[in-house]
C-alpha cells in the first residue's frame, strides 16, 4: 500500500507533537505531569535539543508512547480531505487529534496489510461528484444514493445492519470515543486514498443516529473525494451528504410503500422497519412532498412536548451496531498469524492501548510476549488471511 514505517536514528521532535497533540495536551500541561519543563518541551518539539533517555522515559511513560515512536519518520502526509461536520465550531486542537488518531488507524492499516486481505474497497468513481459538486440536484443526489445501492448488490429495502454493510464494501469503520463537540462522525480516504474509513466518536451511542451518520460519511466517500471542506462550501456539501444518507437509508419508492397517513405513531412503527429515526422520518417525507412545511413544523414541535429530541421511542431498544472487521482482524492475526499485541505495537511504534482502542480488542485478551521482538522475526507470511464478509 504503502512506504511502511521506517526508524530514524535521531529523535524526531514532530513525533513529541503527534503524541502530545493525540492526548490533548498543550506543552504547559505536559511539562506539569511529566516533569519536565515546558523550556525544554519546546526545544524538543522544534529539534533544537535532543531528550536525554531520563527525560525520554518521563515523556513516553506521560504520553503512553514507546520511545520508538520518537525516533520515526513523520507520518505520510494524507492529501485527501477530512469531513467534520462543523468547521467553524471546531477547535483546531480537535480537528488535529482526530487526524492524527486517523494517522494512527493508517500506521495500522498499513501493518495489516501485510497480513490479511480486507474486503477491498466498493465506491464506485464514476458516482464522485467533486469536480461539479455545486451543481448537483437533489434529484441526481437521490440516483446517486440508488446507484450506492445497486453496486453494494442490496435491495430497496431496510437495510438490517448499517456498520456490516459499509464494512463489507471496503470502508473501515472505528469507534473512537473522542471529545470532539458537535460531532458524531468523520470520515476520510486514507493511505494514499486506497482506504475508505469513517470514525464514529459519539460518546453516547445511539443506533439511528450511528447509522444516519455513517450513511452521511459514506456520501462523502462516494461523492466528495476531492473536495476539501471550507467554511464557504460546508454548508452545501453537509447537505448533499444529509440528502444522500436520507436516500440511502430511505430509498423513495419502497419508504413510499409503507408510508400511510403521517403521525408521530405511524413514524414509530416504520423507525423499527427501517431503524431510522422518527426525525430523520419526518425530514425525509418533507423532502419527498407527504408533508407540507407546516406539517413539518408541527411535528417537531410535537416532538419537542413529548421530549423526544434526544431521545426517542425505541432507542433502548433497536441495538446498537459495532464494527468488526478490525476487531476480528486483530484476533486473527494473534492466533493464525501468530503475532502479538507487543509485535504489532513494534511494527506500527503505537502502543498497545491504542491498539486496543482502535480495534476494540482489550489487550488483556491477547497474551504479551514478554521480550522485545526484532523487527526481522516478523515476517510477512503471503497473506495469512483472506478476511471473509460477515452476513447482513
Amino acid at each position: 500500500m504503502t512506504d511502511k514505517i521506517t526508524s530514524i536514528s535521531q529523535f524526531n521532535g514532530a513525533m513529541l507533537v503527534e503524541a502530545r497533540t493525540a492526548r490533548g495536551l498543550s506543552q504547559s500541561q505536559l511539562a506539569e505531569i511529566s516533569g519536565v519543563t515546558k523550556q525544554s518541551i519546546s526545544n524538543y518539539e522544534n529539534n533544537k535539543q535532543a531528550p536525554r533517555a531520563t527525560a525520554l522515559d518521563k515523556l513516553s511513560g506521560c504520553l503512553n508512547i514507546p520511545l520508538a515512536f520518537l525516533y520515526t519518520e513523520n507520518a505520510l502526509i494524507e492529501n485527501a480531505p477530512i469531513y467534520f461536520r462543523s468547521l467553524a465550531s471546531l477547535h483546531k486542537k480537535e480537528r488535529n487529534r482526530a487526524q492524527i488518531k486517523l494517522s494512527w488507524l493508517a500506521r495500522l492499516l498499513d501493518c495489516y496489510d501485510e497480513y490479511l486481505e480486507l474486503p477491498a474497497p466498493n465506491i464506485p468513481e464514476e458516482l464522485d461528484i467533486s469536480s461539479r459538486y455545486q451543481l448537483v440536484s437533489d434529484e441526481e443526489i437521490e440516483e446517486i444514493a440508488l446507484s450506492c445501492r445497486r453496486a453494494f448488490n442490496i435491495g430497496d429495502g431496510p437495510i438490517s445492519n448499517m456498520t456490516m454493510l459499509m464494512e463489507n464494501n471496503g470502508v473501515i469503520v472505528v469507534e473512537m470515543p473522542l471529545e470532539v463537540k458537535a460531532e458524531d462522525a468523520f470520515s476520510r480516504w486514507v493511505l494514499n486514498s486506497q482506504i475508505p474509513a469513517a470514525v464514529l466518536v459519539s460518546t453516547k451511542p445511539s443506533a439511528c443516529r450511528d447509522r444516519f451518520s455513517l450513511a452521511h460519511e459514506l456520501g462523502h466517500l462516494v461523492m466528495h473525494r476531492k473536495v476539501h471542506p471550507t467554511n464557504e462550501n460546508l454548508k452545501e456539501i453537509e447537505k448533499q451528504a444529509n440528502r444522500f444518507a436520507s436516500s440511502f437509508l430511505l430509498p423513495a419508492h419502497s419508504y413510499v410503500r409503507d408510508f400511510g397517513y403521517p403521525s408521530l405513531d405511524v413514524f414509530k412503527l416504520l423507525k423499527e422497519k427501517w431503524k431510522v429515526s422518527i426525525q430523520a422520518q419526518i425530514i425525509r417525507c418533507w423532502q419527498l412532498g407527504l408533508i407540507s412545511d407546516d406539517s413539518k413544523r408541527n411535528f417537531f414541535i410535537n416532538i419537542s412536548k413529548r421530549k423526544w429530541r434526544l431521545k426517542e421511542p425505541l432507542d433502548d431498544i433497536i441495538p446498537v451496531e459495532h464494527p468488526k472487521i478490525l476487531r476480528e482482524s486483530t484476533k486473527l492475526l494473534c492466533t493464525e498469524g501468530g503475532l502479538t499485541f507487543d509485535e504489532i505495537s513494534y511494527k506500527t511504534q503505537l502502543s498497545p492501548d491504542d491498539i486496543a482502542q482502535l480495534t476494540c480488542v482489550p489487550k488483556e485478551t491477547i497474551p504479551l510476549q514478554v521480550q522485545k521482538p526484532k523487527l526481522k522475526t516478523v515476517k510477512p507470511q503471503n497473506k495469512v488471511i483472506n478476511f471473509p464478509k460477515h452476513k447482513t
